[in-house]
């Protein structure tokens, strides 16, 4: 069972901002300043988003399953989330992004470590209301939190329908149908309540407490799947920080719950907690950056390293790695040279990574994804054993024999198959 969890994954992430919009920020603290104890003034809550914004966000949850009321598994995972908008008319702007999360899982029957990254676009009016095009599993929340169009003091509540999109198609017991399940969509009212406003780190930040229940009976039969839920209900808990004067949000922290009753009458039980907060980063000045890296592995005698810019940050390709075949074991000389990439990526410690691992194609699809991914965590693990990063900012992905170099048909292309992939991450 992957993480399952309402929690947003898709949120809006890191902005940097423009001169008036951090002058607009600095009025909103001058404003609180002079309230100091107490909300003096009517909040109007809106989203503000404007051609060319970035954004970035960072997150952590930890959750349990039991099954029929036994532990059956812990999850814990971190995601990471760029967003960038594109355009923005009709009131909406569209908001194009990528979500990377890694799961690890530890319990009776499965312990194992899984990174996905997912693309994500949708359009968001001021108020939070989502455009989402038909069938998309992602926003796997929509509409929260949704503002009430007028300005709200601190007690004041409001109330907004909501919607979950529900991917239960990781739940082993599913495995049984022929046919996966599709995409469940449950809408339900959500409760807010504004607490006030907080100043935090130098920003004043309005506080909104956020509570839902969900309840959906299927229409599924036994005609259609050998397997399938009858009925989910659950519950969340959200404490949301709201940075006004931007229009974005700034963190948030839920406890959430699940239950998925079976048509076999086995009972799935998830429960959990989500934190996840904006970062701050300088916008990539890729090819600037992509110079940079050239030389520096250039002076390092890494010539022969492949790096380009592409749609996620600056890529390192180390082609023809020294792997064995079948084995995600580091030779010596592949560590001498990791030791010398170490040193470059150094120079950028604010900056994520994203490494990718890849097969020559040999085997089945399963066992080049398990060896790929055994193969980018060794280069991964080695980078921390140099302390070139922290564990959170490194991402592991396991790719396969997909975008392969060269056809698989003699063993020396087969060798540039065998490769992994370093990227410097724009967010």
């Amino acid at each position: 069972m992957s993480q399952w969890g309402p929690n947003r994954l898709v949120m809006k992430a890191g902005y940097s901002p423009s001169g008036l919009r951090y002058l607009a920020a600095m009025i909103g603290l001058a404003l609180a300043l002079a309230a100091l104890g107490g909300e003096a003034f009517a909040v109007d809550l809106k989203f503000q988003y404007r051609e060319g914004d970035r954004f970035r966000f960072y997150g952590e949850s930890e959750q349990s399953v039991r099954l029929n009321g036994k532990a059956l598994q812990t999850n814990s995972g971190t995601f990471r989330s760029g967003y960038a908008v594109p355009a923005s008319s009709d009131g909406k702007a569209q908001l194009k992004g990528q979500i990377t999360y890694t799961t690890s899982r530890k319990g009776a029957h499965s312990a194992a470590q899984a990174s996905e990254a997912l693309d994500v676009a949708y359009a968001i009016d001021e108020l939070g209301r989502y455009s989402v095009a038909a069938g998309s599993a992602l926003p796997a929340l929509r509409d929260v939190p949704s503002f009430p169009g007028r300005a709200v003091e601190e007690e004041d509540t409001w109330s907004a329908p909501g919607t979950e999109v529900e991917d239960l198609s990781d739940i082993g017991a599913f495995s049984q149908n022929k046919e996966p399940l599709p995409l469940i969509f449950i809408t339900f009212p959500v409760s807010y309540r504004y607490a006030g406003s907080q100043i935090k780190d130098g920003k004043t930040l309005q506080i909104i407490e956020i509570d839902y229940n969900l309840y959906a009976s299927t229409t599924f039969t036994k005609e259609q799947y050998r397997v399938f839920p009858v009925l989910l209900c659950g519950k969340t808990h959200e404490t949301l920080y709201f940075n006004n004067a931007l229009g974005l949000e700034d963190s948030y922290s839920e406890e959430y719950s699940l239950d998925i009753v079976l048509s076999t009458g086995d009972v799935y039980e998830f429960s959990g907690r989500t934190t996840a907060s904006l970062t701050e980063a300088a916008i990539m000045d890729r090819p600037q950056l992509e110079k940079e890296v050239k030389q520096d592995l250039a002076a390092q005698g890494l010539q022969d390293l492949v790096v380009k810019s592409a749609d996620r940050g600056i890529v390192i390709s180390l082609n023809s790695i020294d792997f064995p075949a079948d084995s995600s074991e580091l030779s010596p000389t592949e560590k001498a040279k990791l030791r010398l990439i170490g040193d470059v990526l150094k120079e950028y410690p604010d900056r994520d990574l994203l490494v990718e691992g890849f097969t020559a194609q040999a085997g089945s699809s399963d066992q080049q994804r398990r060896l790929s991914e055994e193969r980018a965590a060794s280069v991964g693990d080695y980078l921390l054993e140099l302390g070139v990063r922290e564990p959170k900012q490194i991402i592991y992905r396991g790719l396969g024999a997909k975008r392969p170099l060269a056809p698989n048909d003699t063993e020396e292309n087969r060798r540039k198959n065998r490769r992994v992939e370093i990227t410097i991450l724009e967010n």
